[in-house]
């Protein structure tokens, strides 16, 4: 979890067992998208819009609170 610094950065994650998260959130070029794209009812993040990333970033809301972190080639 990143959280907004109201200039368009973000403080540190929180929870960065993914290095690439912390990294990739505060670059200038990252979009977060919010949603639930794995259909469990849970809120998650994607990191997509960065130039040259190879991956995408999911946070993958847990239930209880957390993120599951994972990154999927970009195709």
């Amino acid at each position: 979890m990143a959280f907004s610094n109201s200039d368009g950065s973000f403080s540190p994650v929180a929870d960065h067992r993914l290095r690439e998260f912390p990294v990739k959130v505060r670059d200038e070029h990252a979009k977060p998208v919010v949603g639930d794209f794995n259909d469990d009812g849970l809120t998650d993040v994607v990191l997509t819009g960065g130039v040259g990333w190879q991956t995408v970033e999911v946070a993958f809301g847990r239930p209880g609170g957390g993120y599951d972190f994972t990154k999927e080639d970009i195709a």
